[in-house]
């Protein structure tokens, strides 16, 4: 795809189609979520409540450097068409479905279709824009995905509360079919055709290497102890084809993971960063409604008015950064100002307990989405910019992939973190005169959580037991306050890490125009090879 050849409107039109798919991929992430509940209940299976989003994001991330590199060798168009329509067929046979085996499979359909508009997203607007330009669309691509995780939850439950879950799925197929139609009619073919070897064993391989890791890191500590054989087994299988991945990507003339990007400093930064500035996100969106809930007793939907906050906070400055690297061609500034914003985010909400309010939750919840807005946007650039234009939708995609990787990673660790931390302060806790059901209550931090379960247990207990009740309860809340808190302890270490690889990420200046290759000054700087 020759760029230079486009003209202003047809790239804004490329933006439009991009933007759009961005949303309706990152949309589905969260818009199932409250649905979930009424999707158990009319196709039964409790037990597999969280593989629906399990298998979209297992999916997703399996495949998404793998079509990020056939972009690169097949044509961005192809490879985006081919996702819009499958991630479509998918939302339409997920609102179709009869049982919840079905809903499984089908959301793996969807998450293969995400993963190929994942892949190419963000590599498209490399394609399109030089680097001094593409800063500020890429970090606006940021704010799109920010602002899905916003109204994806909020669209999910009306939905879902005056239709049906089904909704929930095709509700993507008017805006899928709107963003396909953009991107066909706007994003021009390749002209020159170059017979390329795809590398088949190179991706079954890869994709056998990284389903274990993924099933291992979203089972351990939940469905299985860390040390059963199942995690074990899955985590050596892993590691075991990672190896035969990396001896196959060694051989072949054109990998699908090109091994020479690990020899890139740049892309190894960038890969690292995105993983740790995932790692505080997550760390902070998923253990904030269990504060809130949990400890300070406020509802799901005050929760929801608490993260808003961080979502705002990184769409203000996702917007700002993305275009002041436009107008200087510097980015690394960014990289080090987010990190640092996030650790004194981080830093603040280590220190709330049971007295904090709501209203300074709000404020440390700002200033952490602050720092992400910051620092996101920098490391897809700053990648893009240390290879030649010929692999931009491959690492591109592989920036995606370890942002994703990072995602589960801390999403177990963290977890396994604050259990393991309650557990020790619950053990062996008795609350003298209080019946046996309400004890284990007392030990349940999802019942705490829920102020209607918590009334319902009021309304059962004699008077006489009431004040014994209350000062249990705050006590929990105080464990449960403790173990959340030592979690954002742990967020403020990945801070600094995240700072200390910023001081290590090197910086190349933004070009203002897009060159077939990069010259060969900057891929010496880079440590790229073509």
């Amino acid at each position: 795809m020759d760029a230079n050849q486009l003209g202003q409107r047809g790239k804004m039109w490329i933006l439009v189609g991009v933007l759009l798919g961005m949303f309706v991929a990152a949309l589905d992430t969260f818009i199932v979520s409250p649905a979930l509940p009424q999707i158990i209940a009319d196709l039964k299976g409790m037990q597999y409540y969280a593989w629906p989003f399990t298998a979209y994001i297992l999916c997703m991330a399996a495949t998404t450097p793998v079509f990020g590199r056939l972009a690169d060798m097949l044509g961005f168009k192809p490879i985006y068409a081919a996702g819009m329509l499958l991630f479509l067929a998918g939302s339409a046979l997920c609102g179709a479905a009869q049982n919840m085996m079905q809903l499984i499979i089908f959301r793996g359909v969807q998450g293969l279709g995400a993963g190929m508009l994942t892949a190419n997203s963000l590599a498209i607007i490399g394609a399109t824009f030089a680097p001094a330009e593409r800063a500020k669309y890429i970090g606006l691509g940021s704010s799109v995905a920010a602002l899905a995780s916003i109204v994806g939850p909020l669209i999910g439950g009306a939905i879902t509360d005056h239709l049906t879950w089904r909704w929930v799925f095709y509700v993507n197929i008017p805006v899928g079919l709107v963003t396909l139609l953009v991107i066909l009619l706007t994003l021009p073919r390749v002209k020159e055709r170059v017979a390329h070897k795809i590398d088949f064993v190179g991706i079954a391989v890869f994709v056998a290497a990284i389903v274990p890791l993924l099933l291992a890191l979203t089972w351990g500590g939940g469905e299985y102890e860390w040390g059963s054989p199942q995690i074990i087994g899955l985590l050596a299988g892993s590691a075991l084809m990672l190896v035969v991945f990396v001896f196959v990507e060694l051989k072949v003339a054109e990998p699908i993971v090109p091994m020479a990007f690990f020899r890139n400093s740049i892309f190894v930064i960038c890969s690292v960063s995105m993983m740790l500035a995932t790692g505080i996100s997550i760390g902070t969106v998923v253990f904030l409604p269990l504060f809130i809930q949990g400890v300070l007793g406020a509802t799901a939907t005050n929760s929801g008015t608490i993260i808003f906050p961080l979502m705002l906070g990184f769409l203000v400055t996702a917007a700002v950064a993305g275009g002041i690297m436009s107008k200087t061609q510097k980015y690394k500034v960014f990289a080090l100002l987010g990190f640092l914003v996030m650790g004194v985010g981080t830093f603040l909400l280590s220190q709330v307990d049971t007295t904090t309010s709501q209203r300074a939750m709000r404020w440390y919840m700002a200033v952490v989405g602050a720092g992400m807005g910051l620092a996101l946007p920098v490391y897809s650039l700053a990648a893009q910019n240390a290879v030649p234009q010929s692999q931009v939708g491959s690492v591109t995609s592989l920036v995606q992939f370890f942002r994703l990787l990072g995602s589960t990673l801390f999403s177990a660790v963290l977890g396994t973190a604050m259990s393991t931390s309650l557990q020790h302060r619950l053990a062996g806790l008795s609350f003298p005169g209080l019946p046996a059901e309400v004890t284990a209550f007392l030990q349940n931090p999802q019942a705490i959580s829920s102020p209607d379960a918590i009334g319902q247990v009021r309304a059962v207990l004699p008077g006489s037991l009431l004040p014994a009740f209350e000062q249990a309860l705050g006590q929990v809340r105080g464990f449960l306050a403790e173990s959340i808190t030592s979690v954002w302890t742990i967020g403020l270490f990945i801070a600094v890490a995240g700072l200390i690889a910023a001081l290590l990420l090197k910086e190349i200046p933004l070009r203002k125009e897009i060159l077939k290759e990069e010259p060969a000054a900057a891929q010496e700087t880079a440590g790229a090879a073509a």
